[in-house]
């Protein structure tokens, strides 16, 4: 068993300072002058190139998160929890009495 686990590639990429900033000094974030000055102010301004490059980047990040692997796991538990969840209501509703009971039935048959 590790104690101390790689940094990921996504440790590394924040860690990262922009070339020609001093060491120790902290990094600037977002980008340089020159990237905001070029920027299209609409997603309508983009090329197609860069649009596929978007695509791309987004579908590997995708991957790199194993959002595919966390989304499943929700659905999984949530699937799970919806039994004890029910129990719950129905002893909640029991102990509430026949009263609080028979109002939410009636709200539930409308």
């Amino acid at each position: 068993m590790k104690d101390n686990p790689a940094p990921s590639d996504r440790d590394k990429r924040t860690d990262a300072r922009r070339p020609g900033s001093e060491e120790g000094a902290a990094p600037t974030l977002g980008p340089g002058p020159e990237v905001e000055r070029n920027a299209p102010d609409e997603p309508t301004e983009l090329p197609k190139k860069s649009w596929s490059a978007v695509l791309k980047r987004t579908f590997k990040e995708f991957q790199d998160d194993e959002l595919a692997d966390r989304a499943a796991a929700l659905t999984y538990y949530s699937v799970l929890s919806l039994f004890p969840a029910l129990l719950v209501l129905v002893s909640l509703l029991g102990v509430a009495g026949e009263s609080a009971t028979q109002s939410v039935l009636d709200n539930l048959q409308r």
